[in-house]
C-alpha cells in the first residue's frame, strides 16, 4: 500500500455536466434561494414587473417616441403643403411658369391649376418645336 491510503474499486458513475442526482436536488430545495443570503426586502417578482416596464420605456424613448415625431411631421408638411395650395387656388394668386436657356428667362403668371397645365404643355411643345417664346403670351 502506498501511503497508507486505500482504494476500492467500483464502476464508474458518468454524468452529464450540469446534471445531478434526485438527492442533491431535495438538499437544494431545503438550502432556499442564492438571493436569500441577501437581506434586501424586494418582492423580485416585483422586481420581474419593474425591468419590464423599464425595458418597455427605453423601447418607447428610442424607438415610439422618434417613430411618433416622424410622424407628426409628415403629417404637419401635408397640411401646410394642401393649405399653400387651397390659398393660392382661392385666392387667385398666380403661379409663375418660367423657362430658362443658357442667356434668357422667360416668365409667365397663370392663375389657376387648369391653364397652368396647359400652359406648361404649351410651353413644352414650343421649346420641342424650336419656336422663340413670347414672354407676352397669355394662357386662360
Amino acid at each position: 500500500m502506498a501511503g497508507g491510503v486505500k482504494w476500492l474499486p467500483r464502476a464508474p458513475r458518468w454524468q452529464r455536466p450540469g446534471h445531478q442526482t434526485k438527492r442533491s436536488r431535495r438538499e437544494r430545495k431545503d438550502e432556499g434561494s442564492v438571493w436569500d443570503s441577501f437581506d434586501i426586502p424586494i418582492d423580485f417578482d416585483g422586481l420581474a414587473v419593474v425591468i419590464v416596464v423599464i425595458g418597455l420605456l427605453v423601447v418607447a424613448w428610442f424607438w415610439l417616441l422618434p417613430v411618433a415625431i416622424l410622424v407628426a411631421d409628415i403629417i404637419f408638411l401635408v397640411a401646410v403643403a394642401t393649405f399653400s395650395v387651397a390659398m393660392r387656388v382661392l385666392r387667385r394668386r398666380p403661379w409663375m411658369i418660367e423657362a430658362t436657356s443658357k442667356d434668357t428667362t422667360v416668365t409667365w403668371p397663370v392663375i389657376g391649376i387648369g391653364p397652368t397645365r396647359r400652359a406648361i404643355a404649351d410651353i413644352s411643345s414650343q421649346i420641342e418645336s424650336g419656336l422663340p417664346l413670347n414672354s407676352a403670351q397669355t394662357f386662360d
